[in-house]
């Protein structure tokens, strides 16, 4: 038998491995590269062993809108933070006149309010970051169930 053949009768992890080692000579390593690219129905051998399929996700239309999802959550956030310090900036004359009912429901007024929106716009963010996990989670167990095929 042959080294082509031996080569044939493996599995492309093994081969992928046994190129990996680099201990193979010039010719059994362009031997190798061309079996797994037979194997991966590719013409060119070097395309067939560098080929690096996690950046070309399959969900990429999903992945995207979960991103978006978490962008619009992390404005929401940062664009309450930011109202209610400005509510406390234009409010801070009130401090001076000493009316402390006035006061205290400004101060819960703006908590309450900025603190709610904060908290719905981290929602949306944790929203965001879990669809993108699901997306991603579901390209890699297809990549993963492409290679034990």
């Amino acid at each position: 038998m042959d080294l082509r053949q031996q080569y044939r009768n493996m599995s492309l992890d093994i081969l992928n491995a046994t190129l990996e080692r680099g201990k193979l000579s010039e010719e059994e390593e362009r031997i190798c590269r061309e079996v797994i690219a037979e194997k991966k129905n590719t013409p060119n051998p070097e395309q067939a062993v560098n080929e690096n399929s996690t950046e070309n996700p399959d969900y990429g239309a999903a992945i995207g809108a979960c991103k978006f999802t978490s962008f619009i959550g992390w404005m929401i956030t940062w664009g309450s933070v930011l109202v209610a310090g400005y509510l406390f900036y234009k409010s801070s004359g009130m401090f001076r006149y000493g009316d402390g009912e006035a006061i205290l429901l400004l101060i819960l007024g703006v908590l309450g309010t900025a603190g709610s929106v904060v908290i719905g716009g981290l929602l949306l963010v944790i929203a965001g970051q879990a669809g993108r996990a699901v997306m991603d989670n579901a390209n890699y167990s297809k990549l993963m169930l492409n290679r034990m095929t």
